[in-house]
């Protein structure tokens, strides 16, 4: 009746309750636990937070290697260095509406300084024009030529 198991799984939840899948994917994760504590996994830990369908693609994706997560003040810095380059690089503003886009509040001020922002913001931009110009190193000279003709009989 059906070519695979998932098939008849997922037909079998179309006709249940969403809580009788949540239920198979405690379940999964519960024995993924028991069978997975010599390899001092967070998967379980991860389950918690992120939704069974996430999970299965992180899962899929790193398929046994290993994730390493920054720390909460390594994600912060990185955070607020995106959305001060933001706003600088694409919204053009100046350091002094970037200064007060953010709370008035000491813990953003060792992290606002305008020299260090500014190297981490110009570091960025190092680095994508770098990258941009790997992109376009390998693009073939044909494929500009044909892109080119496309642009002119669009005319």
């Amino acid at each position: 009746m059906y070519s695979s198991l998932k098939e008849q799984v997922e037909y079998y939840f179309k006709t249940q309750e969403q809580n009788d899948k949540e239920i198979l994917n405690q379940i999964t994760l519960y024995i993924y636990y028991l069978e997975g504590k010599t390899t001092n996994s967070d998967l379980f830990i991860l389950a918690r937070i992120l939704p069974f369908d996430y999970l299965n693609k992180l899962v899929s994706y790193y398929d046994g290697d290993i994730l390493k997560m920054p720390s909460k003040e390594e994600f912060r810095k990185a955070y607020i260095t995106a959305i001060c380059f933001y706003l600088k690089e694409i919204k053009n503003w100046d350091w002094t509406q970037i200064k007060e886009f953010f709370p008035n509040n000491s813990e953003y001020n060792e992290l606002l300084s305008s020299i260090s922002i500014g190297k981490r913001i110009n570091k960025i931009k190092d680095s994508l024009g770098s990258d941009l110009f790997k992109l376009l190193k390998n693009v073939k000279i044909e494929e500009i030529y044909n892109v080119g003709k496309e642009i002119k009989n669009e005319r």
